[in-house]
């Protein structure tokens, strides 16, 4: 008989974990103890992501036959990009509480609204610089035949080929 509550008590458990995709969060944080990572995503999902960045990173330095120095170079690149690129998801949730505030207002407050986009447009001359600092770096560290296979990956997208298999990828 215990076994029988048990195991629905474990099923009703697990459908609410699959419906409510909050793996571990399913019926409320355990013990009332709630802990988010970025953003609010609890930690697992912080890992996670940070889990498949791995290996989309290790499956690109086999396919490119990159050496641990050149891996370095790139993940240096990454690293400085994705640190300015939530930089700036910071500053634009601040610009977006700034345009709200210009338009909440009975007159369109211009002079808010003109500081908005002026931030706007420090951040996006914040990225691009970043950017082309991380891809003048990573172009001096590949060879030509690695800036090749990398510049078709760029061009095809993320999804243009299966990047993954060995099969029908980067031959």
């Amino acid at each position: 008989m215990f076994g029988v509550i048990f195991g629905t008590i474990c099923l009703v458990a697990l459908f609410a974990t699959v419906r409510h995709r909050h793996y571990g969060y399913a019926l409320g944080a355990p013990f009332g103890f709630r802990r988010h990572g970025h953003y609010g995503h609890p930690p697992w999902a912080v890992r996670f992501a940070r889990e498949r960045r791995r290996w989309f990173l290790r499956s690109l330095f086999e396919r490119l036959d990159t050496t641990p120095g050149q891996e370095k170079v790139i993940m240096k690149g990454i690293d400085a990009l994705s640190m300015q690129m939530e930089t700036g998801r910071r500053e634009l949730r601040q610009v977006r509480r700034q345009v709200a505030q210009a338009v909440g207002s009975e007159v369109l407050d211009e002079a808010v609204l003109g500081a908005a986009l002026e931030r706007v447009e420090d951040l996006m001359a914040k990225t691009k610089l970043e950017l082309t600092q991380a891809l003048t770096e990573v172009h001096a560290a590949l060879d030509g035949e690695q800036r090749r296979q990398l510049s078709e990956l760029i061009a095809e997208g993320p999804h243009g080929r299966d990047f993954s298999s060995s099969r029908g990828g980067w031959e």
